[in-house]
């Protein structure tokens, strides 16, 4: 009898170890598991992160380039207006300027100019009212105004 004690203790014994290298193996799938699912976790994050970084990034090189372009449309219009103010005082194109007026049929006048033009007498019909209300009669043949 001892001896089947002993050999059921055994078998026991044996059963445990098995049970025990079941939860161990058990365990180990699952601690597996777990640093599994945390790595897919810590993967899942950093791709959230670095899709925000490039988005921001994105959005800086959009903000960028938009920057760039009004800069540059800057430089153009002062780049453009010294190019206005030198033609404006080259003597050259002051020069091609008056060449230019010259074949015009007529030439402006300023309004200095205008002021300073001889005033013609104008021509007044007969049996015109002064200023002081008499009527004048004047020898002058009659022209249109």
């Amino acid at each position: 009898m001892i001896k089947a004690r002993a050999a059921a203790t055994q078998a026991i014994a044996k059963k445990q170890r098995e049970s025990a290298k079941e939860k161990l193996k058990e365990l180990e799938r699952q601690a597996e598991f777990k640093r599994i699912w945390k790595a897919k976790e810590e993967v899942e994050r950093v791709k959230m992160e670095a899709e925000l970084e490039l988005e921001k990034q994105r959005s800086m090189s959009d903000k960028a380039q938009k920057t760039r372009q009004i800069e540059a449309e800057a430089i153009r219009l002062e780049v453009e207006a010294e190019i206005l103010e030198n033609e404006a005082h080259d003597p050259d194109t002051l020069q091609q300027r008056l060449k230019d007026f010259e074949h015009e049929e007529t030439v402006p006048v300023s309004p200095k100019e205008e002021i300073t033009k001889e005033v013609k007498p104008v021509h007044l019909p007969e049996n015109s009212i002064t200023s002081d209300g008499a009527h004048m009669s004047t020898s002058t043949p009659k022209q249109g105004i």
